[in-house]
């Protein structure tokens, strides 16, 4: 037989939290039975205190559920934007670029030209008190150069494309805001995910045109960019084009910002959802008043 106060404090330690074992938590049981048969009333007390303890435990697996459940939400609340923000750096990236366009030349003095939206690059070779060196060489493509269409509409529409994203995330981290207060205007939340869903399917469309267009004419159309007459080499020296990551890049950008809309549609659709289930349970608690209401004028008026 165990002592008294030995067996409390094992008793203690078993059903505590941090050390709660069931079959532990059995044998110390029958222990008390084998002890003194007739301690009902202490066996209610160590049952209360195991159901005390399970609802104890139930509360803390109730209670990083709902975290967990919050996290996931925010996180797909975030992702419009994040992906919003992600196609904004690809677009500064591919604006500056300077591969937009790369042709070979069948020439001494230059044999690669480079194009990027508003500067042409070569590497040039300078002797320089008898060695030489190798330099990238940029000269700016202004209005001596003859640009075809699709060069000159990359420019605005890939400009445009980068000035509509601001809106995009003013009014997304808006509507973000919105949602985390404790009352949400879910009206005002809808405006918002519309018009960044809005702005970012133009910017998407803008950018996939501009590469495209770009792709397309200077592989499978005929160019018509014309060099200024000091340039170093002449385009009738031209003997072949080179693929660039400009393409592939501007199609990711692109498919990034119609996942965000795909996000921002979603939530859309969520809101809807639940403006739909808040206006029938009002509408039922209405209609649950409106008979009790009527109930008592009719009870009043039969008083009078």
């Amino acid at each position: 037989m165990l002592p008294e106060d030995d067996h409390n404090h094992q008793y203690k330690n078993v059903v505590s939290p941090e050390n709660y074992n069931s079959d532990l938590l059995g044998d110390v049981l029958v222990i008390h039975l084998l002890r003194d048969p007739l301690s009902l009333f202490n066996i209610s007390c160590y049952l209360e205190d195991i159901y005390d303890l399970g609802v104890f435990q139930m509360d803390h697996l109730t209670i990083d559920k709902r975290r967990f459940d919050n996290f996931k939400q925010s996180v797909f609340k975030l992702s419009g934007l994040f992906s919003s923000i992600s196609a904004l750096v690809f677009e500064i990236a591919i604006a500056s670029n300077q591969y937009w366009r790369l042709w070979k030349f069948d020439d001494k003095v230059v044999q690669f030209v480079s194009f990027g939206l508003w500067e042409a690059y070569y590497p040039q070779e300078f002797n320089v008190s008898g060695t030489l060196i190798k330099t990238l060489v940029h000269t700016p493509i202004d209005s001596t150069w003859k640009l075809s269409p699709e060069f000159q509409y990359a420019r605005i529409l890939l400009i445009w494309a980068i000035l509509m994203k601001p809106v995009v995330l003013i009014f997304s981290a808006m509507a973000f805001k919105i949602s985390c207060m404790k009352n949400p205007f879910v009206e005002m939340q809808i405006y918002c995910y519309k018009v960044s869903a809005l702005f970012l399917c133009v910017s998407s469309l803008f950018s996939f045109v501009s590469v495209s267009w770009n792709h397309a004419v200077d592989f499978y159309g005929q160019t018509t960019i014309d060099f200024p007459p000091d340039f170093p080499v002449k385009k009738e020296a031209l003997r072949s084009k080179h693929f660039t990551a400009v393409f592939p890049a501007g199609v990711l950008t692109a498919t990034m910002s119609l996942f965000g809309v795909i996000m921002f549609l979603s939530e859309i659709r969520s809101l809807n959802l639940q403006r739909q289930l808040k206006a029938k349970c009002a509408y039922k608690i209405l209609s649950r008043k409106t008979p009790t209401q009527g109930g008592k004028v009719h009870s009043e008026k039969h008083r009078k």
